[in-house]
C-alpha cells in the first residue's frame, strides 16, 4: 500500500516557487488560506506524509487572508493567521513530516511535533538577508534564482528518507554566497 501525502502550502505569491515540490506529483494540496484549523486536522489525520510549505515561524505555518481596507479595496494580509499551530503537534507526531518554512524546526522542537526533515530561518527575499546578514547580498534576480536551486533540488528528492533527501538536497543546492550558506546550514533532520 503506498503512502498518502498532503502539502499544506497556503496560497501566497512569495512562495509560490515552492510549487515545484509538489506539482504533479497527485498528492492532496490545500491552498486555501481560509482553510479552517479544524479541516486541517481532519486532513492530516488521513495523510500518512505531510508537506508543510511556505511563511511560518516556531508558532507554526502563516496563512494570509484579504482584508478590506477603509477605501473598500480588498489586500492580502501574508501572516494573518496560523494555519498550523500546536493544536496540530499531537497529530503530527505520528506523521512522516517535512516542513519548508522559516523556523519549523523550532515548531517541531517546541511542541514535539515529530520528526523528519525540517527548516530553521531560511533567506528568500532580499528583506530577509538584511535582517539576517545586515546586507544584501543577492539582488531580487539572484535571490529568485537562488530559491529555483533550493526549491528544485527538494522536488527531485522529496520522497527520499530525511537523512538522504537533506544529503542530495546538500549536494544539489550550492553556492558560493552568504544566502546559499546560510540556507544549507538550516536543512535540519529531527
Amino acid at each position: 500500500m503506498s503512502k498518502t501525502t498532503l502539502v499544506i502550502h497556503p496560497k501566497d505569491p512569495t512562495t509560490d516557487c515552492l510549487s515545484v515540490i509538489y506539482k504533479g506529483r497527485g498528492w492532496d494540496v490545500i491552498r486555501d488560506f481560509n482553510t479552517p484549523v479544524d479541516e486541517i486536522a481532519r486532513q492530516i489525520v488521513r495523510h500518512d506524509r505531510i508537506i508543510l510549505l511556505g511563511h511560518g515561524s516556531p508558532a507554526g505555518l502563516m496563512a494570509g487572508s484579504l482584508i478590506r481596507r477603509a477605501d473598500g479595496k480588498e489586500v492580502f494580509n501574508r501572516f494573518s493567521r496560523l494555519i498550523v499551530n500546536a493544536l496540530h503537534a499531537p497529530i503530527l507526531r505520528e506523521k512522516e513530516t517535512v516542513s519548508i518554512w522559516c523556523n519549523s524546526d523550532a515548531f517541531f522542537r517546541t511542541f514535539k511535533a515529530g520528526h523528519g526533515l525540517h527548516t530553521g530561518m531560511i533567506i528568500s527575499e532580499v528583506g530577509e538577508e538584511l535582517f539576517c546578514l545586515g546586507e544584501a547580498v543577492l539582488n531580487e534576480t539572484e535571490m529568485a534564482r537562488n530559491m529555483e536551486l533550493f526549491c528544485g533540488a527538494f522536488a527531485k528528492y522529496i520522497d527520499m528518507p530525511p537523512k538522504e533527501m537533506r544529503q542530495k538536497v546538500l549536494e544539489e543546492y550550492v553556492g558560493d554566497d552568504k544566502v546559499t550558506r546560510f540556507n544549507r546550514e538550516r536543512i535540519i533532520v529531527l
